[in-house]
């Protein structure tokens, strides 16, 4: 009887350990997984070209614009371009900044991922040229999927790289 209940407890601390890890990872529980991007017109968008992947979130509600704290809980993801091979990901602070510390050059899609938000699917190219100068980041769009389109990301004009 004893030996039943031991075994009893050990699993449920098992099973509420597993359920703490979940909930830990929030929004980037799924983070592994490819998301495409939604179906309908498929228009081949040029990539991004950056030389690192790093910038800010922010929500936007019809005219209204939220941005910081207020944007999290939100989840990127960087998965290779042909393959869409995971690479890594990150969570949105709680300054509603993102940045990934290491990547390769390459081509990618940058899925970002926030509850209750449409999914948003952007094309990179990591490079090492300095086509990139003069960029600040990229800006990465949330929007409810009832009011607008899609999420996406696009370059950022306003984020200092000093900030992240």
């Amino acid at each position: 009887m004893t030996k039943c209940l031991g075994i009893a407890v050990i699993l449920l601390i098992g099973a509420l350990a597993q359920d703490a890890v979940a909930e830990d990872t929030g929004p980037c529980q799924n983070a592994r997984q490819y998301s495409p991007p939604q179906p309908g017109l498929h228009v081949e968008v040029p990539p991004l070209v950056v030389g690192r992947v790093f910038g800010r979130a922010i929500i936007e509600a019809g005219e209204t614009v939220i941005t910081g704290k207020k944007v999290t809980p939100a989840c990127l993801s960087l998965f290779t371009d042909d393959t869409h091979r995971f690479v890594a990901t990150v969570q949105v602070d709680s300054r509603g900044l993102f940045r990934f510390r290491t990547v390769t050059p390459g081509k990618y899609c940058l899925v970002a991922r926030s509850p209750g938000l449409c999914t948003g699917n952007t094309r990179l190219e990591v490079t090492t040229s300095p086509v990139d100068r003069g960029r600040k980041g990229i800006v990465v769009h949330f929007r409810i999927p009832q009011i607008d389109t899609c999420s996406y990301a696009d370059y950022d004009t306003k984020t200092d790289r000093g900030d992240l």
